[in-house]
């Protein structure tokens, strides 16, 4: 059934029709792309009852798991097996999904350009209100104080860390092995007068030294992959005091589908996320049981939040598309991305993916 989605991605793309087989459950993921964005695509054509049935028919392919691969990335499972990450060969496909444009990224997330689910309070708040409660409970979760020493892996543009250190008085070491994203962070972390509590650091996690107080990972182990789980949770296990805890944020598929999730390959793989794999909630807790000592002590799906902020940033990625015309991005891109966006919000509207938060505490 990947196909089809891969098929429709395809005829949306290039602006072709479908077959009138496909037809209605095509119309109904342009119906998804219009939504908010009437110059992406005209209004289908069908009837209620044919969009009635046209959207059930495309429930069932959602929940038949089409869109589940928004982290796993491959154009088949030869390149999948190639790609396979390590611990260290995170760095690769991380570049790859990240080192795009930092101009580009700009167009739509908020402004500490934070690419992971954000938490709504109403149907009134902004992406920015959204990415902003959402370190607020992380830093209450993992209960960061100002005496604090903590460890961002995978910190991205910075973001979390900056706010972590502003909001608490905490120092934050954030590491990251994107080289754009890296440059930007030491930027951002001068120009808001963070260098004594920020440091941001180009260097794998495998590769870090000392002891932290709180270890805090948003949406970046989906770059480990299954294969090279235990050995993160073993970095985190040596680099984390007794009694400190850690938060992962994370996207994952339910276990009754995982096998053969990691079995199949499809078009937001190749086209959007090259490198890494989803993971399961029992995946991720039998991991840290058996390469480390940490405990879980909290869990929470968040998933119904990504919806919503894949929606905000769909709207301001077309809202500013002259400006992602001025960055060198054709046509092509924009539909591309449009398609990802929308198929991303449908995986978690039908909750075929998941977004959790999981504190560990390592025993003292």
């Amino acid at each position: 059934m990947r196909r089809k989605i891969r098929h429709f991605a395809c005829l949306y793309l290039y602006n072709y029709r479908p077959s009138q087989e496909g037809r209605g459950i095509y119309e109904k993921l342009l119906q998804v792309l219009k939504q908010n964005d009437p110059c992406l695509v005209p209004p289908p054509t069908a009837g209620s009852e044919q969009e009635k049935r046209a959207l059930e028919k495309f429930h069932a392919l959602v929940n038949g798991y089409l869109v589940t691969a928004w982290l796993a990335r491959r154009k088949n499972r030869i390149v999948h097996a190639l790609r396979a990450s390590t611990a260290r060969g995170a760095r690769k496909n991380i570049e790859a999904d990240y080192d795009l444009s930092n101009d580009l990224f700009q167009t739509f997330l908020d402004r500490r350009l934070l690419y992971s689910c954000g938490i709504y309070a109403d149907g009134l708040e902004s992406c920015e209100d959204a990415q902003e409660r959402k370190i607020e409970e992380i830093i209450r979760k993992v209960e960061i104080r100002v005496s604090d020493s903590v460890l961002d892996i995978g910190c991205g543009w910075g973001g979390f860390a900056a706010e972590a250190a502003r909001k608490t008085g905490c120092r934050v070491t954030g590491i990251t092995v994107s080289e754009k994203q890296h440059a930007f962070a030491r930027e951002m972390v001068a120009r808001e007068g963070l260098e004594d509590r920020v440091s941001i650091l180009l260097v794998d996690c495998c590769d870090v030294s000392g002891i932290f107080d709180k270890i805090v990972s948003i949406e970046m182990l989906e770059a480990v992959g299954h294969q090279y789980l235990g050995d993160f949770f073993a970095v985190c296990d040596r680099l984390l005091k007794p009694g400190g805890k850690v938060l992962i944020q994370i996207i994952t598929v339910a276990d009754q589908v995982y096998d053969e999730y990691r079995r199949e390959t499809d078009w937001i793989q190749k086209h959007i996320f090259p490198g890494g794999q989803l993971l399961s909630v029992t995946t991720l807790v039998e991991a840290a049981t058996r390469h480390s000592s940490l405990v879980m002590e909290h869990l929470e799906d968040i998933g119904p939040h990504y919806a919503r902020t894949l929606k905000d940033w769909r709207k301001r990625f077309n809202k500013n598309r002259n400006r992602v015309r001025s960055l060198g991005f054709d046509e092509l891109f924009e539909r591309k991305w449009n398609y990802y966006l929308a198929c991303c919000e449908a995986g978690f509207r039908e909750r075929a993916l998941g977004d959790i938060q999981a504190v560990f505490r390592k025993p003292t």
